[in-house]
């Protein structure tokens, strides 16, 4: 089990969340594949379960991601993710689950571009050509 710490500040708010999860061998019953093709899957339990679909989502994105360099198959079991409302934005986990994933299986990080948009007031992730 891991918790990564996901911080972003570029403003006078950001992104602040606490991501733990654990990775088991097999696809493990009841979690989403989290890509097509590849034996990767993404389950929510304990205090994670509780997030609303749209959040569920952007941590599957994340995990895509990185899914093709994943030692399969497995499934990724999220236990708990804490955040401050006031420094939080969605697609903020999909960047959480994809850096705990690098973490946890020693992959390369990947670059992802972050930047504020103030028209908007939102932060900005910029993937490049690749999932996510």
């Amino acid at each position: 089990m891991r918790t990564y710490r996901y911080r972003l500040l570029r403003t006078s708010w950001g992104i602040w969340i606490n991501l733990t999860a654990r990775a088991e061998a097999g696809e493990l019953p009841g979690g989403v594949v989290v890509s097509p093709g590849l034996p990767v899957r993404l389950a929510c339990v304990g205090s994670a379960a509780t997030l609303l679909e749209g959040e569920r989502e952007e941590l599957r994105r994340g995990l895509a991601a990185v899914a093709a360099g994943l030692p399969g198959p497995l499934t990724v079991i999220v236990s708990d993710v804490a955040l401050v409302e006031v420094d939080f934005q969605p697609e903020g986990l999909a960047v959480a689950m994809c850096r705990w994933a690098e973490e946890e299986f020693g992959l390369t990080p990947r670059v992802i571009g972050e930047s504020y948009d103030r028209a908007t007031n939102r932060y900005v992730f910029d993937w490049g050509a690749g999932d996510g």
